[in-house]
């Protein structure tokens, strides 16, 4: 097989959305010819740990080489698994460190991936370099290795960087810095991949034909091997109609418009009051719970905290309608992708004209501008009676299929292997 260095910080038993995407890659690689070595951090704190998730990565045989750091998750390891901080203490905290730190937090990690990379590649001979972010230190660290050791880099974009609508540039220079950053790893790199075409648009305008020939869009997806259809108990009581929301609000994506129409809804249509539940998977802070109190929803409210990815598709299989909220189009979650798997109707709480109402409407979803209360009512209400008839529309297996994991892996390999075919070319 060829191989292939990963440089990923966020990889198992770390958990939440930002480890999925890789996961995947390194699992399904080997299907194409491809054997992934994985440089990641070793113990640290961190939001949410995965045991299920590691335990996954050790029966696959992938090889892991876990390293120190110096950032504010490796200063925290003897905490383990900590609680999210409030919103406001958040931001003033990214505010703090985002002066001080370029590109990210984990800079601190740099010059441990890189000293990992030069022992690795030092002994074992690699035919590529990959690295996924955020964070976006790891793209400096797999440039730097590839520009040492000869070898083609492949960047990955889980989320935008320079465009990032929750970053703030505190100055204008501090926008130039990331900016002359992202240019410099671009330059340096051989191929680029993004999650979304909302990624790609606005850096193909910034860096025009010198990104446009190497970039393309491997888009966000699902595992199929976590969507077997089980019988559980929950299932089978039909009850109640469930909507479903799995993820953290965080920045601008609150639950709050959303349970102020449920608040309108069960006003308007008091019946509802016994029919329906709201689950929320993930963390969920506590400014969030106060919503709930607020608007006089804690009957029909579970929270289900953090789960292990199993279980949270589990309880995505059991739901009814799932929903996701985002005010700006930056980015297409993981969630949505996830949803599609499930095969359940997907609620988008999303900008009626951006690329994740595009991919909602093509999953036969319902779409509401986030903030449009009233419509949201309407949209739900009528959902409500789909649900009880057994008539709401889902994606169909061939929408399906383009969101798969496996086919989206199958991708990147043939692009590793053009790489190849480039180099024995030269």
């Amino acid at each position: 097989m060829k191989k292939v260095l990963v440089l990923a910080y966020y990889f198992p038993p770390l958990g939440l959305s930002g480890v999925q995407r890789t996961l995947a890659f390194v699992k399904y690689l080997p299907m194409f010819g491809w054997e992934p070595t994985v440089i990641t951090v070793g113990d640290i704190g961190y939001y949410a740990h995965d045991v299920e998730l590691l335990k996954e990565v050790e029966s696959l045989g992938i090889r892991v080489i876990r390293t120190k750091s110096f950032d504010p998750h490796a200063l925290r390891k003897g905490k383990r698994t900590y609680s999210m901080p409030k919103e406001s203490m958040r931001k003033v905290f990214s505010i703090l460190s985002e002066f001080f730190l370029i590109p990210d937090t984990k800079i601190g990690w740099k010059r441990f991936a890189i000293n990992a990379g030069i022992l690795e590649l030092t002994t074992t001979k690699y035919d590529c370099i990959f690295s996924t972010a955020p964070p976006y230190t790891a793209h400096l660290a797999a440039t730097e290795l590839g520009a040492m050791f000869s070898l083609p880099v492949v960047l990955d974009y889980r989320d935008a960087w320079v465009d990032y609508p929750f970053k703030r540039y505190i100055t204008q220079f501090h926008r130039y810095l990331h900016q002359k950053k992202e240019k410099k790893v671009l330059e340096m790199s051989s191929a680029v991949v993004v999650a979304a075409q909302s990624i790609y648009a606005p850096m193909q305008k910034r860096y025009n034909e010198s990104f446009i020939s190497k970039a393309s869009v491997i888009s966000q997806g699902y595992d199929p091997a976590y969507f077997i259809e089980k019988s559980c108990n929950m299932q089978s009581k039909k009850e109640k109609i469930v909507l479903t929301y799995s993820g953290v609000f965080y920045e601008n994506r609150t639950p709050a418009y959303f349970f102020e129409a449920i608040a309108q809804l069960l006003t308007m249509y008091p019946e509802y009051s016994s029919k329906i539940e709201l689950w929320f998977i993930g963390i969920f802070r506590e400014e969030h719970k106060a919503l709930i109190e607020k608007n006089g929803l804690s009957r029909i409210v579970t929270l289900w905290g953090y789960l292990p990815h199993q279980q949270c598709v589990d309880v995505l299989l059991q739901s009814d309608i799932v929903w996701a909220m985002m005010l700006d189009d930056c980015s297409t979650p993981g969630k949505i992708f996830e949803y599609i798997g499930a095969q359940k109707h997907i609620l988008g709480c999303v900008p009626e004209n951006g690329a994740m109402a595009k991919i909602i409407r093509q999953c036969r979803g319902s779409v509401v501008t986030p903030d449009d209360i009233p419509q949201l009512v309407k949209t739900i209400h009528a959902l409500l009676i789909q649900a009880e008839n057994g008539t709401l529309p889902v994606a169909g297996d061939e929408i399906k299929t383009i969101y798969d994991r496996k086919n989206l892996t199958k991708k990147l390999a043939l692009l590793f292997d053009s790489l190849m075919d480039t180099s024995e070319k030269k």
